[in-house]
């Protein structure tokens, strides 16, 4: 990706404007999107979706880094996004040998360290769902998982060790505890801790596996009868041998209120393969599968299978085509199917 580097005194020449930070770099990335999607829920009114949907993102970061002579490394990070109506991500940063800790708006390790799909985005990110389909099962229908989001954090990523790096993080849920007239109770103490380990070896010449394990816990509120405790946890391996990738993983995630028993338990797996078929033409395939296996909704189904293509047309522009099935089996009801094609036009710059 090509930056804009700019130095203080380049800075200064500008009008008065001066930056402690020797270095300051821009990128970021416009994308267009065109989606059709249609989805058929087998009730009663035989009722379903079909439509089709335009939409654009764009997205700048601005990094400021250096380095004292010491050999630590400190700067700072913002990401400015238009779907997001600002700055949505900022933090600041210090590493040595010892690590690195961020303290500010910033993904936990949980998802910065995920070896999911949709994470890794082998073709264009978070792929699309398909209507409905994924809207009503209220189960994991993705790998892109994210508990704690850009909740300010105090993150911990430690130096490669042996081949193994471990992540931890705190989030702050909220202020203190209100409790209204009625006697109704809200916010506060809804905090998130998170926790990540990888390990990385080449298992033989030009063949790299990384397996890895996370979990991310956030509390419930103090108080309120009906918010519960949310555990997610991750856990598989990827394979990179030259132009092949293959990953699996297994996500878990459960609640408990602060009233009743446990609510939900889910299970998901995913199966990622992607192949680099030339300099400019990478196709992947990802499956899901996911089972709820407790509360009301026991027993529901989720599944996907989504096909994808990226054609490099030039240095920093790709056309991105996907195509994702997706279907939802209710534990009582009908079972509801869909399918979606996007085409996204980018630009990295």
């Amino acid at each position: 990706m090509k930056k804009l580097l700019m130095t203080t005194t380049a800075l200064i020449a500008l009008g008065g404007v001066t930056s402690a930070l020797a270095d300051l770099s821009i990128s970021g990335n416009a994308r267009w999107t065109y989606t059709t999607w249609t989805d058929k829920t087998l009730d009663d009114a035989g009722s379903g979706a079909n439509n089709t949907s335009m939409g654009e993102v764009l997205q700048l970061w601005f990094n400021a880094d250096e380095t004292a002579d010491s050999g630590m490394t400190y700067g700072a990070a913002a990401r400015l996004r238009q779907v997001k109506d600002g700055f949505d991500r900022n933090w600041i940063y210090v590493g040595d040998d010892w690590g690195k800790v961020s303290l500010g708006r910033q993904f936990s390790p949980f998802t910065t360290g995920s070896l999911g799909a949709n994470w890794r985005g082998t073709i264009s990110g978070v792929q699309p769902g398909v209507g409905d389909v994924t809207g009503n099962a209220g189960l994991i229908t993705t790998s892109w998982v994210n508990p704690s989001g850009t909740a300010p954090k105090f993150i911990y990523n430690s130096p490669n060790i042996a081949g193994i790096t471990l992540g931890f993080s705190m989030a702050d849920g909220g202020t203190k505890v209100a409790t209204a007239d009625d006697g109704t109770k809200s916010g506060g103490k809804a905090d998130s801790t998170a926790m990540r380990v990888n390990y990385s070896t080449d298992i033989m010449d030009g063949t790299g596996l990384t397996l890895g394990y996370a979990t991310e816990t956030t509390k419930a509120v103090d108080g309120a009868a009906d918010s519960a405790k949310t555990d997610h946890s991750e856990v598989g391996a990827a394979v990179t041998s030259g132009d092949l990738t293959a990953s699996v993983i297994q996500l878990g995630k459960s609640q408990k209120p602060n009233v009743g028993a446990t609510t939900s338990d889910q299970k998901a797996t995913e199966l990622e393969v992607a192949y680099a078929m030339s300099d400019a033409l990478t196709v992947n395939v990802i499956m899901l599968n996911s089972k709820e296996n407790k509360g009301t909704k026991k027993g529901d189904k989720f599944s996907s299978t989504e096909l994808g293509a990226k054609y490099t047309i030039a240095p920093g522009l790709t056309a991105n085509l996907i195509y994702t099935k997706a279907s939802h089996t209710p534990n009582m009801g009908a079972k509801n199917t869909g399918n979606s094609t996007q085409l996204q036009m980018r630009v990295n710059f």
